[in-house]
Parts: structure tokens; C-alpha cells; sequence
């Protein structure tokens, strides 16, 4: 939906900066001993990534005013990602754990299916959920906003003007024709899939 604004440019995801955060974070000592002897690890390692990150979003589109880079994935390294780019601001869109569940297993991107594994599942999914909102509330309210996905889908540009007015930049026309564009299509996908008892209640989670 930012990509609608005439003055940032978002793309499509550029799967490539995963890798170099996981082995960044990697909790194999060996790498991390075997990294600092050769005088890689950390600052150099920080700056080649920071500096491949951004080549990357510079060079994956046409150049606007401001860059976005879009990878859920990479969501629980916020904190060093704001550490690597101290002037970036960052956006958490926050979706029904149902639906984020559902999602990633039709995606096959997690095992689920039953209960025992979407229960399982859901409760990976609050974890760290729960990380990413601490993390975001460490980076400051004036660089990381909460934003939840429902709401987004529901009410576009009542939270966009909200997201905009957070960071002082003018709501664009371009950010309401948005929602007009992709709504029609979204709304032909099954909306609930399965239900799921848990603690006594069902619960049906969405897609």
C-alpha cells in the first residue's frame, strides 16, 4: 500500500537480506569465534550488511524520494536493523494470529493442520509477536509504529492518514485508490478455513 504514495517506492520483497540477519544473530559459537579472529566479526560484518541491504533496495526499482524494504520475515531483527539504519522508521503490521497461522500453513511455510500443531503454532506465533512489539516499543514511537492488519484491510485510509501523520508526510489520493485496486480480488478467497479448539473454546482462524 506505501508504494501507492508518489514519493516511496516499495517493491516487491527482495528475499536475499534474510540469510545475512539469521547468520548475524547465529547462536553458533564456533562462527562467531572463527568471524572475530579473522577480524570480520561484528563491525565489519555490520557494515557489509548494512551497506548490501541498502544496494539492494537502491537498485531493485526506480529511485524515489524514500525506499522502502519489505520482507516480513526480517521482522524480528528490528532492533538491529534500527541499529544499522538510525534514521529508518519501521512499520509492524500486526495480523490475527488465526489468520497469520492459516496463512503459513496453506503456504506450507510451518506444519499444521491438526490440532495439536496449529495450537503449537499459534503459540510460536504470540511469542514472537510479543518480541517484535517490545523490540518496536525499544526503537521509539517516533521511528516504529504498530499497525493492525484488519484494521488496514477495513478502514485504509483512516490508518494510513494515522501511519502518515505519525511520520508528518501528506496522506496521497494514491494510498485510498489502493484499496479500490486490490479489494475485489481479495475478497474471492475463502475467508475461514478451519476451527480450532483450544482451552475448552473453538475458535475458527482465517485466511
Amino acid at each position: 500500500m506505501l508504494d501507492a504514495h508518489p514519493l516511496i517506492r516499495c517493491g516487491a520483497e527482495p528475499l536475499v537480506t534474510f540469510d545475512l540477519l539469521k547468520i548475524r544473530h547465529s547462536k553458533n559459537d564456533q562462527w562467531k569465534r572463527v568471524a572475530k579472529e579473522a577480524g570480520v566479526y561484528p563491525e565489519v560484518y555490520d557494515h557489509a550488511v548494512a551497506a548490501f541491504i541498502l544496494k539492494v533496495i537502491e537498485e531493485m526499482g526506480p529511485p524515489a524520494e524514500y525506499l522502502c524494504h519489505k520482507e516480513p520475515v526480517t521482522t524480528p531483527y528490528f532492533k538491529y536493523l534500527a541499529f544499522l539504519f538510525p534514521k529508518a522508521k519501521f512499520v509492524h503490521v500486526l495480523r490475527d494470529g488465526r489468520g497469520a497461522v492459516a496463512s503459513s500453513i496453506a503456504r506450507h511455510l510451518i506444519v499444521g493442520g491438526k490440532g495439536s500443531e496449529t495450537e503449537r503454532a499459534l503459540k510460536q506465533w504470540e511469542t514472537m509477536v510479543k518480541t517484535i512489539m517490545k523490540d518496536c516499543n525499544d526503537i521509539g514511537l517516533d521511528r516504529c509504529i504498530n499497525i493492525r492488519y484488519e484494521k488496514l484491510v477495513l478502514e485504509s485510509e483512516l490508518e494510513m492518514k494515522k501511519l502518515f501523520s505519525e511520520w508528518k508526510k501528506s496522506t496521497s489520493s494514491f494510498c485510498r485508490s489502493h484499496k479500490q485496486s486490490v479489494m475485489p480480488d481479495s475478497l474471492k478467497h475463502p475467508q475461514v478455513l478451519h476451527k480450532l479448539t483450544w482451552g475448552g473454546r473453538q475458535l475458527e482462524y482465517f485466511l
